[in-house]
């Protein structure tokens, strides 16, 4: 429309349009809220369903979860009861007939450094993978040391004998981590459903809320300004006041309200 258009249309007609477009809006909002209802009940229904296996599968996680938290938590306790035995066989000396390469020996502190990255960081299954793997290398070479030194060593035989129960601890935490990456890679795709289920319930909850909301404020809203149409745009008590009353104001020489603004600013500015 144009400018000289716009400027010809009474406040009278524009208050008719603005009751035009709010009917228009509630006829189409009682529509909208029954297919956002039924949207609810749908994926309501398949949550309602899928629930229960959800919480099964996350329940059996959350038990490997546990049991290989556990297992891990055990043999890391034994490693460093093993590293302190070192310390103290290197302090005796004893550590040089034990094993004459030990200070080129990385052994357990490769270990501690797969340990700390599987309990610190953010992997995924293919990650977790691969640090088993490396973590299982390591041990096949502590029990290839041990096999070497077993009946050869006897006055270190308490040390032999931990750094042995580390390995069967390490094997033992080994099995319980890779059953826990199974049960979470099986239950991926129920999670990812689950996920995604639940969120286009909360979203559709939600759009279904806005609307009954839009729905009471449209009510109101026609309700205004069919009384507007009908009363006019004047004064009609309190809660209904002059529509035309800051046009009025600009007419007779006063400022608009963003020209009020712009006006404090101004002063804001020159007073600093």
């Amino acid at each position: 429309m144009a400018l000289d258009q716009l400027l010809e249309i009474t406040p009278e007609e524009i208050v008719g349009r603005l009751l035009d477009r709010r009917r228009l809006l509630a006829d189409q909002l009682p529509f909208i809220i029954q297919g956002l209802e039924e949207s609810v009940d749908e994926f309501q229904s398949k949550y309602d369903k899928l629930a229960p296996k959800y919480r099964n599968a996350m329940e059996k996680l959350r038990v490997e979860k546990r049991e290989r938290d556990e297992s891990h938590k055990l043999a890391k306790e034994l490693r460093i009861e093993v590293l302190s035995e070192q310390e103290d066989l290197v302090a005796s000396g004893q550590m040089i007939s034990l094993d004459p390469n030990w200070k080129r020996d990385k052994l357990l502190k490769e270990l501690q450094e797969v340990d700390d990255k599987i309990q610190t960081s953010a992997l995924d299954h293919i990650e977790e993978r691969k640090l088993l793997a490396k973590r299982r290398e390591i041990i096949n070479r502590n029990d290839s040391w041990l096999d070497n030194r077993k009946k050869s060593h006897p006055e270190v035989l308490k040390y032999i004998e931990k750094r042995s129960k580390m390995s069967e601890l390490y094997k033992k935490g080994e099995a319980k981590h890779k059953a826990y990456i199974d049960v979470k890679e099986k239950s991926a795709p129920l999670r990812k459903e689950f996920d995604s289920i639940r969120k286009d319930l909360k979203d559709t909850r939600g759009q279904l809320e806005s609307a009954i909301r839009l729905q009471k404020e449209s009510d109101r809203a026609v309700e205004y300004w069919t009384r507007r149409v009908n009363e006019g745009v004047g004064k009609l008590d309190n809660d209904h006041p002059d529509l035309a009353r800051f046009a009025k104001k600009i007419r007779s020489g006063g400022f608009s309200r963003p020209g009020m603004r712009r006006k404090s600013r101004n002063k804001e500015s020159e007073e600093e």
